[in-house]
């Protein structure tokens, strides 16, 4: 290691170095840093070997379809909202499916599982058995296909055929075949 004799000097007080002092301190930041660096672009490389899995994780997650905006509706006979369970006839689950221009376009089925208070899923001629990227099979209490572009499509689906509704919390899961989109719920009195 290069090391420098020169005295430290004093001007007006402050302490002063050579250009000797600046130029060995200036080496041995730099070698420091190129020390630091290497560690660093180390710890980069043992994370990039892992990173093939993390990095096909996060581009499903990326391509995957969002929803917001989701919510059950309880209506009347009359397509009213409604909120006493012995005038509801029907429910309506609302939702829309963001922009992602990175998602697949084409069809896309949406799922709404509906459970009752009780956590009975409720069950009507419309039903169909999907699975979510692969897992367990599950029924569905209705679904529809919509087509997606990669824009934001705004969609109801309808829950008809329950021959009655009951007070308590009804809870409605809504899926694609990719992933869950949310959950919501609606009180019936």
């Amino acid at each position: 290691a290069w090391e420098s004799t020169s005295p430290v000097l004093w001007e007006n007080g402050l302490p002063h170095q050579s250009a000797d002092w600046f130029a060995m301190t200036n080496c041995r930041l730099r070698r420091g840093l190129f020390q630091k660096g290497d560690v660093i672009m180390k710890r980069i490389e043992t994370v990039s070997a892992a990173s093939p899995v993390r990095a096909q994780v996060f581009q499903q997650l990326e391509k995957a379809i969002k929803a917001r905006g989701l919510e059950l509706v309880a209506l009347s006979k009359n397509d009213k909202p409604m909120d006493r369970s012995s005038r509801v006839e029907k429910m309506k689950v609302n939702l829309a499916l963001v922009e992602n221009e990175l998602a697949e376009e084409g069809p896309v089925r949406v799922y709404v599982r509906v459970k009752d208070p009780n956590g009975v899923l409720l069950t009507n001629d419309t039903q169909r058995t999907f699975s979510v990227a692969g897992g367990e099979p599950m029924i569905s209490t209705a679904s529809r296909e919509v087509d997606y572009l990669g824009q934001e499509v705004e969609l109801s689906i309808y829950i008809k055929g329950v021959s009655e509704f009951t007070k308590g919390t009804y809870t409605v899961e809504a899926y694609t075949e990719q992933a869950k989109l949310g959950e919501a719920n609606v009180t019936l009195r």
